[in-house]
């Protein structure tokens, strides 16, 4: 296969050239042959079907004129087909002369359908002075045609057959109506790739004119012999009308004959031969002598107004090259002024602009992006791109615009110079004036700012949303707290209001009865739950306090406010073993905050290791994990409890002296400094309450010395 002409032309071609040299053969070495006339007239019908065939192919292929005159032309050559056949069952199934016959009324009506299939084809509309010429030109040629049948073949038409002088007669208009339709499409402007089909319609309907007044000439003549050299002429032009339309379907890329430049020489040749052929025949008459000199001044005459068409459509052409020359120059003043604007836009912009041609390479950068991409003014530009998730090459963007679509702002990373930047960029198709795609713009600029930013934004919205989160975490326990504490105020203070409201009852009636012992008694039992209520209000106050600061917090060592609070807690010491651990550290807290918290821890220690043998308080501190703690030997606790007895007025024993406070200020006074109190005890092994404290920031070694290990009694 062709690496210009399409298989199918190939396979078409060398079919009609495997007819013509079999016929060739045939009529060489089997003309006396029994057979010879089937198949000569088989290779006839077969030419015809598969120039039929092509017609019909291209027809499938072709849109608007082009698709209903290549109709035209396939209806016509299957009526040629069927003429040939029919002159194949008359002359060799019925043995009769074939002409004239039924088969000619098939070849007859070719010739209509072909012309039209001709008038239908597409063409460039031409100037009024390149229609005067043409008509110019068929009238010359029509009439140089005339002149040669009426010297050569309407003198010698059957003067006794009425059939076979019409059918003559027919076949001669037909030609003429065929060199009609061959001037039409001869000087036709066509666009260059119809010149190929449209130059083999020209040589194969001018093939079948020539073959066809020759064989009428030997028709008339009685020297026609089927199977001669005249026959091959049919072949010929079928094989070159059946190969027009393949070109039309597929064109080859070699460069077409121009057809234009043919057709100016083809009147003049047209005309000599007509001469050459007039002066060869001789005539007896004057008046034929006569005719024929008014005939070839008529020519002339045609010819000279040929002529000054030509020039003044010679004149027509320099005019309208000269103002095309005109418009030119000026359009490429305009473009070069349109270039400079827009060079000068482009260059000013804000945003790097790339222009790239349709192989990708770039015609066009302006500062803005030879800067964002380290190049410097007289650097050739490389785009190297890093494919990241969510992001899009550079490659592939561009290869987009270059099929035509438009990219959307997406964001491309890239590393420039080892630092990466990220850039957003968009591509568009650059089309030419005629709407193809030649080239792709892709605009882009540095986010790399907006990124971080963005970043930023992120990263505090997130902070944001954990302090909020944290915030309603706090609001809600301190809800919960604050439902907790009403309910547990409440209650624990209406206890005492009962008792005396009980107790003033006992009193009035005491009074009345005049029972004195009684009524101390219950003025005693009043008097106590008013303390009582006092000592729960008190306590309830303080709580409330402890989340309000006092003092600014401060660097202190804890050894001294533990020795601070045992000194002041003295007296209740009497036969308690303390020990204090040794370096303890610094920590940052407000001091008397911490030193009520201590006293409440060591007020409860005391209180449950009374009926211990030997009473023993701990104060201590764990390095590996930065705790405090109180441990005591009293009673313990059993683990069910260890959270509740943190609640406000809560005590698992109720004969135990005290409101139940003291753990739940404890526990607020911590909280408010940021750390945690928990307790670790088994009933019956004693009790150790833990709690975390901020620390300072000083060394160990800047803190004061204590007295680690004393035992205070």
């Amino acid at each position: 296969m062709s690496a210009s002409v399409d298989r199918r032309i190939l396979i078409a071609t060398s079919a009609f050239a495997f007819l013509i040299a079999a016929h060739l053969i045939l009529i060489a070495a089997f003309r006396d042959a029994d057979m010879f006339l089937l198949l000569e007239d088989a290779l006839f019908v077969i030419s015809s079907a598969i120039a039929a065939f092509c017609f019909l192919y291209a027809f499938k292929r072709s849109t608007g004129r082009a698709r209903t005159a290549c109709l035209a032309m396939f209806v016509a050559m299957i009526l040629n087909t069927a003429g040939e056949l029919a002159w194949l069952v008359i002359e060799v199934i019925l043995r009769t002369e074939p002409f004239p016959s039924i088969a000619d009324i098939g070849y007859l009506a070719f010739y209509p359908f072909f012309a039209a299939g001709i008038f239908l084809l597409p063409s460039v509309p031409l100037s009024a002075n390149e229609r005067s010429r043409m008509l110019l030109d068929e009238c010359i040629a029509l009439i140089s045609s005339l002149l040669i049948l009426w010297i050569y073949i309407l003198p010698e038409l059957y003067e006794d057959d009425p059939l076979a002088t019409f059918v003559s007669i027919a076949y001669v208009l037909m030609d003429l109506l065929l060199i009609i339709a061959l001037m039409d499409i001869l000087f036709r402007e066509h666009a260059a790739p119809e010149d190929w089909p449209a130059f083999l319609l020209v040589l194969g309907m001018g093939v079948m004119i020539i073959t066809d007044l020759g064989y009428v000439y030997q028709e008339v003549q009685g020297t026609y012999v089927s199977g001669s050299l005249v026959d091959t002429g049919w072949l010929v032009a079928y094989m070159l009308i059946g190969i027009a339309p393949l070109l039309w379907v597929h064109p080859p890329s070699a460069s077409p004959i121009s057809l234009k430049r043919i057709s100016y020489y083809v009147p003049v040749v047209w005309l000599g031969i007509a001469l050459i052929l007039a002066l060869i025949k001789g005539h007896g008459s004057v008046s034929n002598a006569a005719a024929l000199a008014a005939s070839i001044s008529g020519i002339i005459g045609l010819m000279l107004l040929r002529e000054r068409q030509s020039v003044r459509t010679m004149g027509d052409t320099l005019r309208i090259l000269r103002e095309e020359a005109e418009r030119r120059a000026a359009a490429e003043k305009n473009l070069a002024e349109t270039k400079n604007l827009l060079e000068s836009i482009l260059a000013q912009a804000q945003c790097g602009i790339l222009v790239v041609d349709a192989d990708g390479k770039i015609l066009f950068s302006n500062d803005v992006a030879r800067r964002m991409l380290g190049k410097s003014p007289g650097e050739a530009v490389e785009l190297r791109s890093y494919k990241q998730e969510g992001g899009i090459e550079w490659d592939l963007c561009i290869s987009r615009a270059l099929r035509g679509a438009i990219t959307d702002c997406r964001e491309e990373r890239m590393v420039v110079d080892g630092k990466p930047i990220d850039l957003l960029l968009n591509s568009a198709p650059l089309r030419d004036s005629s709407g193809g795609i030649v080239g792709a713009v892709v605009p882009f600029m540095d986010i790399s700012d907006r990124k971080r930013l963005e970043d930023e934004l992120r990263r505090h919205t997130t902070e944001l949303e954990r302090i909020v989160e944290e915030r309603t975490r706090e609001i809600e326990r301190k809800n919960a707290e604050m439902e907790q504490f009403v309910y547990t105020v409440s209650h624990d203070l209406r206890s005492p209001l009962i008792t005396i409201l009980g107790f003033l009852g006992y009193l009035r009636e005491d009074l009345r009865a005049g029972q004195s012992d009684n009524v101390e008694s219950d003025i005693r039992f009043i008097e106590n739950s008013v303390l009582k209520m006092d000592r729960l209000l008190t306590n309830t106050l303080e709580l409330s306090r402890v989340g309000r600061v006092i003092n600014p917090p401060e660097d202190v060592p804890f050894s001294d406010i533990v020795k601070e609070v045992l000194s002041e807690m003295n007296p209740k010491l009497n036969g308690v073993d303390v020990v204090i651990a040794d370096d303890m550290p610094v920590v940052r807290v407000d001091r008397m905050r911490v030193g009520e918290m201590l006293a409440n821890l060591i007020d409860n220690s005391i209180k449950y290791t009374k009926n211990a043998g030997h009473p023993r308080i701990e104060i201590g501190w764990r390095p590996e994990n930065a705790v405090f703690f109180v441990k005591d030997n009293g009673i313990g606790i059993d683990p069910k409890y260890h959270d509740r007895v943190f609640e406000l007025f809560y005590r698992i024993d109720r004969s135990t002296p005290g409101t139940g406070a003291g753990l739940a200020i404890a526990k607020k006074i911590v909280e408010v400094h940021g750390g945690r109190i928990w307790i670790e005890s088994e009933v019956g092994k004693g009790c150790t309450v833990c709690f975390t404290l901020p620390l300072s920031q000083k060394s160990s070694s800047e803190e004061k010395p204590d007295q680690s290990g004393d035992l205070h009694r």
